[in-house]
């Protein structure tokens, strides 16, 4: 038997956590079709010589924000993920989905994303707009959650109340058919504004959905800083009461107050899972963050949405309390970096402090004076994880990795803006960092972590490991090379050392240099 692609003579990791084994692997069409010593070259066409290579599955990104950033439209390749060896994104994390959508202006309510990259929305249904994306033909497979900061301003719009009895039952049911079409769960941002004010008992009867429907509730918690423990306990309640798989986006600990939080919520994690619920987190290997510049501000003011937010910004009386209050806080506004502002592109690269000393004005004012000017679309990077916090995380049993960021091309650059650079090299900085720095995990363990984990935790079908008729989603890396390059102040650069990816039997990435390969999927919770 001929194959199309065949990778010979490489140390293949399986996803599994099992021992390396030596071999080749033979794909035909889409899938892998024969793993083993006894696979055969001839005759296929494009033949990968893994000598001193290691084969394993496709990274999945689990916790991935290019379809609310709108980069899964301006740059459907997917650049910068499909170079460092991820296959696979899940979208509409934390709280923010495009879909389902009540009515097509709901899309333009998810104002902290930025989503004039979307030119045309022609869909409503988590099942239109999984349609839409499979036209767009993306450079990597994706699949989407249900974001229930996008339900709410569907029913609710702007209005800042509770939710009525018949509230509830249209998001239970508009919840319902988004699972039923394909979506892979519920997502929450209890950290935005709009999701603030949502109890944990109504967060449970809206989870409940998912133990009838299936999928998971994986939280953006309600807070990473003083009150994490408090947050990660009510995620936990959330998981048991409804029996329901539960997963923490991004689980760290903001802020030097907020540290000694950090191991007593890891402890909390720990005996919830010993006591049965199903929870588990994600991380990224940075101690450097990226956030919406709103969110420096006390919760009260922008309860209610950026339209009231806007309103006490500009009223002067109700501006300088808030400006009081945070005065009051200890941010070190000389850690915090403008990383993209859609109008001050001025500031960008430049720390609070900087802009304050410049113009001669607080720090607090700054941060008003840019929220406003920026319409609230402006995002910051602080240096605000404990460097051990983030090591412990991700060499947690329960851990996997994410990047938490979004797929650019290259001609992002030519915007002036600053991108995270875990965008461009979340995954292989992990790999360099456990298995040659740290030396704490195995490479087996290590790309456990960003395969087989996220994907079963998921429910993604044939994805995740090297298996006889999985999908061949296929990285080829050089283990002793692998590393991330991208810093933040020039975070465009592609890592070293993912040397193939092969994305349903097609090559992405040949001898370290990507191809114009769109050969991804939509994929659906079945």
């Amino acid at each position: 038997m001929a194959f199309d692609v065949v990778i010979k003579n490489c140390t293949i990791v399986d996803g599994t956590g099992a021992k390396e084994t030596q071999g080749s692997i033979g794909i035909t069409g889409k899938k892998i079709a024969a793993m083993g010593p006894a696979v055969s070259e001839k005759g296929a066409k494009i033949v990968i010589d893994g000598t001193g290579k290691v084969a394993c599955p496709g990274f999945v990104d689990i916790t991935n924000h290019s379809d609310t950033m709108g980069t899964l439209f301006t740059y459907p390749e997917q650049e910068s993920m499909v170079a460092q060896g991820i296959t696979t994104i899940i979208g509409g994390n934390c709280g923010s989905s495009l879909a389902p959508l009540l009515t097509p202006d709901v899309i333009y309510n998810l104002q902290k994303w930025r989503m004039e990259n979307i030119a045309t929305v022609d869909w409503l249904s988590v099942g239109e707009f999984l349609s839409t994306v499979e036209k767009l033909r993306p450079g990597v497979n994706f699949g989407t959650l249900i974001g229930l900061g996008t339900l709410r301003h569907g029913i609710l719009k702007s209005e800042n109340r509770s939710f009525s009895y018949e509230d509830f039952l249209k998001l239970k049911f508009v919840l319902a058919e988004g699972i039923k079409e394909g979506a892979f769960g519920l997502s929450t941002g209890l950290i935005y504004a709009h999701e603030r004010g949502i109890t944990t008992e109504e967060l449970s009867d809206i989870a409940s959905v998912l133990k009838k429907e299936g999928g998971i509730y994986k939280t953006h918690l309600r807070s990473e800083s003083t009150d994490l423990f408090g947050a990660v306990n009510e995620a936990i309640t959330i998981g048991r009461e409804t029996e329901v798989p539960v997963s923490i986006s991004h689980f760290k600990a903001i802020g030097k107050r907020a540290w000694t939080e950090f191991q007593k919520s890891m402890g909390l994690i720990e005996r919830a899972s010993e006591s049965g619920v199903a929870i588990r987190f994600d991380a990224y290997p940075y101690i450097t963050t990226g956030s919406l510049m709103y969110l420096l501000l006390p919760p009260g003011a922008y309860e209610g949405g950026f339209s009231a937010l806007f309103q006490r910004l500009r009223d002067p009386a109700l501006r300088l309390d808030i400006i009081k209050t945070m005065k009051k806080r200890t941010l070190h506004y000389d850690t915090i970096t403008v990383a993209t502002a859609w109008k001050t592109k001025q500031s960008v690269g430049k720390s609070i402090t900087h802009i304050a000393n410049s113009i001669g004005v607080a720090p607090e004012e700054v941060i008003v004076q840019l929220l406003l000017a920026n319409q609230g679309r402006i995002t910051v990077f602080g240096r605000t994880v404990h460097r051990q916090h983030v090591r412990t995380a991700l060499e947690h049993p329960l851990s996997m990795v994410a990047s938490d960021g979004a797929g650019y091309g290259m001609k992002h650059r030519d915007t002036g803006q600053r991108v995270h650079p875990r965008s461009f090299g979340a995954f292989p900085r992990f790999l360099r960092l456990a298995t040659k720095k740290w030396r704490t995990l195995s490479l087996p363990d290590a790309i456990r972590k960003m395969t087989s984990a996220p994907a079963l935790l998921m429910g993604i079908p044939l994805r995740g490991t090297l298996k006889t008729g999985n999908y061949a989603d296929i990285v080829v890396l050089d283990p002793e090379t692998v590393r991330s390059i991208g810093e933040f102040d020039y975070p465009y650069q592609f890592p070293h050392g993912i040397e193939w990816v092969l994305i349903n039997g097609a090559v992405a990435v040949q001898n370290g240099e990507l191809k114009k390969t769109r050969a991804g999927m939509v994929i659906r919770r079945t």
